[in-house]
């Protein structure tokens, strides 16, 4: 699925989640995903909490996890380990929780960083003092000048290896050499709640006297594919225009013989015919009128001008090439699951929700629930998620009809074969899982009922 020197995660092993259990899984073979389930209350959510926590180093949200060890591997030979450990302080009158992290590389010495719960929370600090972010929620905060809002955890991926200039607060964060591994592994945790920031905002219509509502994340992502769609329409403007302006120039100097048949010649034509139609379909670009090769046998001159042509245009048509198969996915995926409805992406909406009765938009934020989660979950897989990460996925099956829920597992396989990643997913439903119990890992009691 992605190059062979890609360092991708091969096992994580957790003791004393939740202060008992012990987890671990394997990407055995080389798979690509495996699929976790177990009874309530034997922290799955945790373990994967943890793994994400580690992989971005924040620390913070790591003190909140009860655990004892992690240990990650890697297919490079990295091995990559958390030990928490309490003990009573200088005046034992209070406890100190601290994380122990080594990575010991396949060349080099291990390298060790000590941080302690004192350093975490002094992170909350740092943002109060020297950031115009405000806390308005158990783990939500908002900036003061635009209403931004942010989770503690996107926040310290965001800030927390900042230096400050306050003499206050300073938080040391972990040696180069492990910021720079893990930001080789990018990770994404998809939570049960993907729209909770929205939730919250409906419960809080009103925050600091301000009536001012941040705009849905499946509007915020219309946005975002409309903007895909023009950057990838000025490339091709500007490559176009580069293209034509030295077509003859370089035509009439062109030296050495062609390289392509008169039958491939044919073939290709076609092909990028076929490209240019699909485009087309979404508003991309325009068509020009279609010039058909004649039936006759070409001369050698039209052979040579025909190659240099379609040459130029696959240059052209390269922007276009991954995001159009990006979208004919999402298109497909999201189509076999509306009901009397059907999602489809252009230039002008970026996404755009229609009935199929009588051809009517219906606004984005009108959606169902369901329907909602399932566009953004796919959206995001496609298009946010960047080639060699680590997927997690909790419980997908949350306002997930069951048949939905039978296609999950295949179509976010076509989602990672297509966008390059691995992923976990973390479930109670046996309709998730469907045919593919080979993958599945059991977490807990193995006499625990599923």
């Amino acid at each position: 699925m992605g190059a062979s020197d890609e360092i991708r995660l091969c096992s994580v092993k957790a003791t004393k989640v939740l202060y008992e259990y012990d987890h671990l899984i394997e990407f055995e073979d080389g798979r690509d995903f495996i699929v976790i389930f177990g009874p309530n209350g034997i922290g799955k959510t945790k373990f994967l909490e943890m793994i994400d926590a580690i992989a971005k180093m924040q620390t913070s949200r790591l003190f909140k996890i009860p655990f004892r060890t992690v240990t990650m591997a890697y297919s490079d030979g990295t091995v990559l380990t958390v030990d928490r450990r309490t003990k009573s302080g200088p005046d034992d009158s209070r406890e100190v929780t601290s994380l122990k992290v080594v990575i010991i590389r396949p060349a080099g010495e291990p390298v060790t960083w000590t941080t302690t719960a004192t350093d975490a929370n002094n992170f909350e600090t740092y943002l109060e003092l020297n950031t115009t972010w405000n806390k308005i929620g158990p783990d939500l905060w908002q900036d003061q000048i635009d209403g931004e809002l942010a989770e503690l955890e996107e926040l310290e991926n965001r800030l927390g290896s900042r230096p400050t200039r306050s003499r206050r607060a300073v938080r040391q964060g972990p040696p180069e050499e492990v910021q720079e591994f893990i930001s080789k592994l990018p990770t994404h945790l998809i939570e049960t709640q993907r729209l909770k920031i929205e939730e919250y905002l409906e419960r809080t219509p009103r925050m600091h006297g301000r009536a001012r509502r941040p705009q849905t994340t499946i509007v915020e992502y219309a946005n975002q594919m409309k903007k895909a769609l023009s950057d990838a329409l000025a490339e091709n403007s500007r490559i176009t225009q580069q293209l034509d302006r030295t077509f003859p120039n370089r035509m009439l100097t062109r030296i050495g013989p062609v390289t392509l048949s008169e039958k491939e010649i044919r073939v290709k034509y076609e092909s990028q015919n076929r490209f240019r139609s699909r485009l087309a379909q979404i508003a991309l670009i325009g068509l020009d009128p279609e010039l058909s090769l004649p039936e006759r046998e070409l001369h050698p001159f039209e052979i040579s001008m025909l190659e240099l042509y379609l040459s130029d245009a696959d240059e052209k048509l390269h922007s276009f090439e991954a995001l159009l198969a990006k979208i004919e996915l999402l298109e497909e995926i999201i189509n076999s699951r509306l009901l009397g409805k059907r999602l489809h992406i252009n230039a002008h909406d970026g996404l755009a929700v229609r009935h199929l009765s009588d051809n009517r938009e219906i606004n984005l934020d009108a959606l169902s629930s369901g329907e909602q989660h399932e566009i953004i979950l796919m959206f995001g897989l496609l298009f946010n998620v960047k080639h060699g990460s680590l997927v997690m996925i909790d419980e997908p099956e949350i306002s997930l009809h069951v048949s939905w829920q039978l296609k999950f597992i295949d179509d976010v396989r076509r989602i990672a074969e297509l966008s390059g990643f691995q992923f976990i997913v973390a479930t109670h439903s046996p309709q998730i899982i469907n045919n593919w119990w080979s993958h599945a890992v059991q977490l807990g009691p193995v006499t625990a009922e599923f």
